[in-house]
């Protein structure tokens, strides 16, 4: 083989293994995960603002009385005659307290939780940043890898002609490559599944604040299941025992009302005269008439079960967050094991490299094939660098982390 021959495929192996670090560090303008991740929380932050202040549209003021009831009736069909009646059934300064704690619960606790809806939108930005990451890596080897079997077409179609290649080796090089083809298209359209969530004016990405994943085993490493909250459910939990409290004080002060009505008559015109009078009369609750006494030990059977439903809630929970846990370790022990494989593999193909450069008459495919499996080796580095990112986000999203309030960005580096 020619010097110049041997240097020509150096340095296409050379410039193809370096095309992603040099047009990450090209890009002064690119947004970066910190501005991307901001940009994404700002949107959450504005959309659940609005939210809150849509709550306070409603108001309530409890009645001194419950029911005023007006009465007229005659014996006679005669106007002049009539009998008359007001009657009024108050209410206690205990009741209307209730009352009105009972409304201002419902009026904190939305048919929603904000945030909660505003968690689909929070997991496809993370889930956006990662798959756009992993594929200009994966799109920029194949392009690479695409490089490698156009030249390895070209030189056997060169040794056909002089009878120094099989003809079956232009075949594999020719389906290798609509292989290539077709993988690249794939990664494409993969890429336009996640759509972007908010619009920037930057049309291109800098990933190099992205976390690592040594900072991703040393965070799940040290992360403890048993300190995750459902803030959702902690919320929902105590709105509704604050509204079973109030509807259990409401009914406790109604059963205690003593004055159930206070009424006043006009007897009018009549004449009969003991007829004609005006009367006053009140109905009062007689000590033991406590008619709702299964509806306070419905409430409070209710508020009892809050607890022990909480408790069940909080172990499941547990439990999902400590699998998820284990199976971020589990991809990132099996890609460090894998990666040293590949780092021994990738050695003897440069001490073979090494070797067929110097010696003569080297047939150019031998080193081309071993520059293509290099770039293998680094498609299935990525592939396993991408299954750990995705267990990882799957861990932050069984952890709650991406919905815990303030919003954080667990995709930046702290490097």
């Amino acid at each position: 083989m020619s010097s110049r021959l041997r240097i020509f495929l150096n340095s296409i192996f050379i410039l193809v293994l370096s095309a992603h670090s040099f047009s990450l560090n090209s890009q002064s303008t690119a947004v970066n995960t910190d501005e991307y991740m901001q940009t994404i929380f700002q949107d959450v932050d504005t959309r659940l603002s609005l939210a809150s202040s849509e709550s306070g549209a409603y108001t309530f003021e409890a009645p001194v009385f419950e029911e005023v009831e007006f009465r007229t009736e005659t014996n006679d069909f005669d106007l002049d005659k009539q009998d008359y009646l007001i009657r009024v059934s108050p209410t206690t300064k205990a009741i209307r307290e209730a009352q009105q704690r009972l409304f201002d619960g419902y009026v904190s606790q939305p048919i929603d939780n904000p945030l909660s809806i505003e968690l689909g939108f929070i997991e496809d930005a993370y889930n956006f940043w990662v798959n756009n990451y992993f594929s200009s890596e994966q799109q920029e080897l194949l392009e690479a890898q695409k490089l490698i079997l156009e030249d390895k077409m070209t030189v056997i179609k060169k040794q056909l002609v002089i009878d120094e290649a099989d003809f079956s080796d232009f075949v594999k090089a020719q389906n290798d490559l609509k292989e290539l083809n077709l993988n690249q298209l794939e990664n494409s359209q993969v890429n336009k599944m996640f759509a972007f969530p908010v619009s920037l004016d930057e049309s291109e990405y800098s990933f190099e604040d992205l976390i690592t994943i040594d900072e991703i085993k040393a965070f799940v490493t040290l992360f403890d299941p048993a300190t995750v909250e459902d803030p959702d459910r902690m919320i929902s939990d105590d709105i509704k025992r604050a509204n079973l409290q109030s509807e259990l004080d409401l009914e406790e002060a109604e059963a205690k009302k003593i004055l159930r009505f206070a009424e006043i008559s006009y007897g009018g015109p009549h004449s009969d005269p003991f007829r004609e009078k005006v009367s006053v009369g009140v109905g009062l609750r007689l000590p033991g008439d406590n008619g709702n006494r299964l509806k306070l030990q419905e409430l409070r059977i209710k508020m009892d079960n809050i607890g022990t439903e909480t408790l069940f809630v909080q172990d499941r929970l547990f439990l999902e967050v400590n699998r998820s846990r284990f199976e971020v370790l589990e991809s990132i022990r099996l890609y460090e094991e894998q990666l040293e494989v590949r780092e021994s593999m990738e050695a003897y193909n440069k001490e073979l490299r090494d070797i067929l450069t110097e010696t003569n008459n080297t047939n150019p495919t031998y080193i081309l094939d071993l520059n293509q499996q290099s770039i293998e080796l680094q498609i299935d580095k990525v592939n396993s660098q991408k299954d750990v990112y995705n267990k990882y986000l799957d861990f932050l999203k069984e952890s709650l982390l991406m919905a815990q309030i303030p919003l954080k960005n667990y995709l930046l580096s702290s490097n």
